[in-house]
């Protein structure tokens, strides 16, 4: 679950957020999720090195369009 802390995160959690901030309007139940994701202070990555950063990067910018995409 995305939720979830963990130090890795799977390429089905980049998938997944990235196709979250591609759908649309959101339903406002998704929000919480989104913001907790964006309040964490942890890099957001599946491999490793340099490439942690472009992920986490990537990762926080799909979630803040999903975010920015959820109904008020």
């Amino acid at each position: 679950m995305l939720t979830e802390p963990k130090p890795r995160r799977t390429p089905a959690d980049f998938a997944a957020v990235r196709a979250l901030a591609t759908l649309g309007p959101l339903p406002p139940q998704v929000a919480p999720v989104l913001r907790e994701l964006l309040a964490r202070d942890e890099r957001f990555r599946w491999s490793g090195a340099c490439a942690a950063f472009r992920e986490d990067e990537q990762f926080r910018r799909d979630a803040a369009r999903a975010l920015a995409n959820c109904a008020a």
